[in-house]
Order: structure tokens, then C-alpha cells, then sequence
């Protein structure tokens, strides 16, 4: 599965490896925000993923068809690199999350 993700375009890999890490199942403001592209930018990066079938769009999000989809993808991320990739995703997603949101995921989490 690595290797057929490895023939898609880098920047489809790219956007994979971050749907990867934000889980199964994304939206697309999340994947705008993580990536720093529009959801149009977002959509003709993933098309091709979609058009393989390795994903599914939905209305407001992508969805890898397959656990093992979105493994091959975490996986393409270096071992080093994962925290990092983590990290800059968990700001992204905070720096647009309100206090109140922030501190709702906290005491319920």
C-alpha cells in the first residue's frame, strides 16, 4: 500500500500524511487549516487520491476507505519527523480553536 500511495503526486502524499494524522475521517476546514491551502487547493490535491480509491469525498470531508489506507499514509511520515508533523498540526488546529472550545475538550476529555 506505501508504494502505491509513493506513485501519487508528492503534494497528494503530503496532504494524505496529514489526513493521516488528524484520523480516519476529516473536514475539509480542518485539512484548509493544516495544510494553509483553500479547499479548493485541498480538493485538486486529493483528487487524485480519490480517483484511485483510496479515499472518499464526502459533502464537508475526506475519509480514507481503509484503515490500512490511512496507515500506509501515517507511515510515509519518517519516524523522526512524526512528532514534529504532530505538533504543527496540534497548533494550527489551536490557534483557531477559541479559549471556550479549547477548555470544552480539556474537562471533557
Amino acid at each position: 500500500m506505501v508504494g502505491k500511495l509513493k506513485r501519487l503526486p508528492d503534494m497528494t502524499q503530503e496532504a494524505l500524511k496529514q489526513l493521516a494524522c488528524l484520523g480516519n475521517v476529516a473536514g475539509i476546514a480542518t485539512l484548509t487549516w493544516v495544510h494553509g491551502a483553500s479547499a479548493e487547493q485541498i480538493h485538486a490535491t486529493l483528487w487524485e487520491a480519490a480517483r484511485t480509491g483510496l479515499i472518499l469525498r464526502q459533502e464537508a470531508s475526506y475519509a480514507f476507505l481503509h484503515d490500512r489506507v490511512q496507515e500506509a499514509a501515517y507511515a510515509l511520515i519518517p519516524e523522526g519527523e512524526r512528532a514534529a508533523t504532530h505538533l504543527r498540526i496540534g497548533r494550527a488546529l489551536a490557534s483557531r480553536t477559541s479559549l471556550a472550545e479549547l477548555e470544552e475538550h480539556i474537562s471533557t476529555s
